[in-house]
């Protein structure tokens, strides 16, 4: 299986105003679903920090949130985390990429591989190492169908919900199933 570790160095402050180290530690991608390592063709996700509203409180004790079951979004902080996508030869075995929507804008940034991005009404794009996604809370899922892991950089900012422009309906986020 391939390495799904990242490694994350976290700075901040001492008592005199000094930058230091707080954090320098090597993380393994998890299921978000039981904080558990991926198994046969799941995605993993390293939870690499959340903040505790907007805009944060950088005096505040740092938080690991690693390795904890945590909602796919935070309602009023801010999510950085890679997702590593594995190779998926039948898209209906993958039990975790399901179609859903976040209450959020995420920016993606490909790090390596490529994911095929797949809308509700079935566009689809490729994606690949150095591209770009800007997705506003849309009805989404992703598919790694080549032969080896993609890894995705997204940063996830809250914001308000989709109000369709016709019917004035709000779209709601999809319940992440074994999350709060």
């Amino acid at each position: 299986m391939a390495d799904l570790r990242t490694r994350r160095v976290v700075t901040g402050h001492d008592a005199e105003g000094k930058a230091v180290f707080l954090q320098d530690d090597s993380l393994v991608s998890l299921n978000p679903m039981t904080g558990k390592p991926p198994e046969g063709s799941n995605a993993g996700i390293t939870n690499i920090y959340r903040t505790q509203g907007v805009p944060p409180d950088i005096n505040a004790p740092f938080v690991d949130y690693y390795g904890k079951l945590i909602p796919l979004v935070d309602e009023s902080g801010i999510y950085c985390r890679i997702c590593h996508f594995l190779p998926v030869s039948n898209p209906d075995e993958d039990t975790l990429n399901i179609e859903h929507r976040t209450q959020s804008i995420d920016f993606g940034v490909v790090l390596e591989g490529e994911i095929q991005l797949t809308l509700d009404d079935g566009a689809k794009r490729m994606l690949r190492k150095g591209d770009v996604v800007v997705q506003q809370g849309t009805m989404h899922d992703w598919s790694n169908v080549s032969d080896r892991v993609c890894s995705v950089f997204f940063v996830l900012i809250p914001s308000n919900k989709v109000k369709v422009e016709k019917s004035g309906e709000h779209l709601e986020a999809t319940k992440w199933p074994g999350t709060d």
